[in-house]
């Protein structure tokens, strides 16, 4: 069964716990929405790094052109203003989602499978929000993301553009079994991050899903 990536629960504790571990940043300081500083999180490798500096081909592969798995360089979702380089990272038998910084977004490279125009699976990718101060991925709240936005992963091979097919607001002890989430789809991409309101940790997770398209 291919929910067997689940035989560990996804507790997505290390999202739930932003707050905490970054309280000693200076919140006097400008929001950018694309940085090269990050926050160190020894407790999880990233493995291989990805430069930030972008060097996939700028375009979008013609129709029918088939795309290979090849390393994440970059992912935009342009309608709330984000754009990340991304780097690499593993939950293996952990099962807790732990982004390494608060300044890019990460692909999960031992969940599903990589982003390509025949893949099998879903790509995952995880991003920290904070409910105290402003870092890059709050745009995935505070940005009103909406169904039928275009997001546009950017990898060694081409890019890809999905589209926003839900929007899922699930509480962090049922992330492990939803399906919507975790099952078997063909050329979904889900973004998992800790949802807040009102400048407050909800204890639920916001999980974007959408679509690749032809």
């Amino acid at each position: 069964m291919r929910l067997r990536r689940l035989a560990v629960a996804v507790l997505v504790l290390g999202l739930l716990a932003t707050d905490a571990e970054s309280s000693s940043l200076d919140d006097s300081a400008p929001p950018v929405v694309e940085s090269s500083a990050s926050v160190s999180a020894p407790t999880i490798a990233v493995t291989p790094s990805v430069s930030d500096t972008p060097t996939a081909q700028q375009h979008i592969s013609p129709l029918n052109v088939t795309i290979p798995v090849a390393p994440v360089v970059e992912i935009a979702y342009p309608a709330v203003g984000y754009k990340s380089s991304v780097l690499p990272m593993t939950i293996g038998g952990t099962g807790v989602i732990t982004p390494p910084d608060l300044a890019h977004t990460f692909w999960v490279t031992d969940r599903g499978s990589g982003p390509g125009t025949t893949v099998g699976d879903t790509t995952y990718f995880t991003c920290h929000t904070h409910s105290k101060r402003y870092v890059p991925c709050n745009l995935l709240i505070s940005g009103n993301p909406q169904l039928g936005q275009e997001i546009i992963v950017t990898t060694e091979a081409g890019k890809l553009v999905y589209r926003v097919s839900e929007i899922l607001d699930i509480p962090a002890d049922k992330l492990a079994s939803n399906q919507e989430v975790w099952g078997v789809n063909p050329g979904r991409l889900a973004w998992i991050t800790c949802l807040y309101v009102d400048g407050k940790q909800t204890g639920s997770n916001r999980v974007i899903i959408a679509q690749l398209q032809p």
